[in-house]
């Protein structure tokens, strides 16, 4: 079977709408609406490069029909964000579905973070605005108290100022269950590969029960930038994304790498 035609079957499969018609497969974030890639350009190493090939690279994503940009306010201290900023600034805002995430654990250093990564992402919302890496019961302790951050993300969505609330995590499963049974997050970001087995088996099943959207992270395993054929990539991401996941963020540090990740699609 032809890999897009792979990822509608999965698509329908999950339950997931797809959209057709595009140049590389999108699913639906909502019911028919906001169609996102199936690849999502992960900014986290935007930073490392100069302006104008980072510039340049997200805008052959973009070309290349990549529509979900992830980004965070930590990346670069906030370097990322500035780069994908000036890069998106002539493309039509409603194409776009921009993530971004703190990792403020308090309301004031939160709010500071959402100021900060909408002004260098030239943007007055976002599509999801996150809750950034939960590692242990002590942050969540810390972002769940008066005066945490907690209390930021939902300002953030009853203003408009995000339209999705979410949480990210690398580690911890169990505490993340224990997130999203307390507070009803809009989209999780997790990492969808067999090494987090505990991520795929019992923390995707309960997002997805409690009607959350589930974006995949570090689909291609560890470390990030361990050298890989092209072969596996394409095994890696295709079986990610067989998954009832809406997207697949990816990294890239150049051309030639960002090609690979949406060849697997293509």
């Amino acid at each position: 079977m032809h890999r897009r035609n792979f990822i509608q079957y999965c698509s329908a499969i999950a339950g997931i709408p797809f959209a057709p018609g595009h140049k590389i497969p999108k699913r639906y974030f909502d019911a028919n609406q906001n169609p996102v890639s199936v690849i999502g350009f992960g900014a986290g190493e935007l930073y490392r490069l100069p302006e104008n090939h980072a510039v340049q690279l997200v805008k052959t994503a973009y070309a290349h029909g990549v529509n979900l940009y992830d980004a965070a306010a930590a990346y670069g201290e906030g370097l990322s964000e500035q780069f994908l900023g000036a890069a998106l600034r002539d493309i039509p805002r409603d194409d776009l579905f921009i993530i971004s995430k703190t990792l403020g654990r308090t309301k004031q250093h939160a709010q500071q973070d959402l100021r900060s990564s909408l002004h260098r992402l030239q943007t007055d919302y976002l599509n999801v605005w996150m809750i950034h890496d939960l590692r242990n019961k002590y942050e969540w302790d810390a972002i769940t108290s008066p005066g945490g951050a907690l209390q930021t993300i939902s300002q953030a969505k009853a203003t408009g100022t995000a339209r999705y609330s979410g949480l990210s995590a690398n580690r911890n499963p169990e505490l993340v269950l224990k997130a999203i049974n307390h507070y009803p997050f809009d989209v999780l970001m997790i990492p969808i590969t067999p090494d987090d087995g505990d991520f795929v088996t019992k923390v995707l099943p309960q997002a997805l029960k409690r009607g959350m959207r589930v974006i995949g992270i570090r689909v291609l395993g560890f470390p990030k930038k361990k050298e890989r054929d092209t072969a596996s990539i394409n095994q890696s991401i295709i079986s990610a994304l067989s998954y009832p996941i809406t997207s697949a963020v990816t990294g890239c540090e150049d051309q030639r790498q960002l090609l690979e990740n949406l060849g697997a699609v293509q």
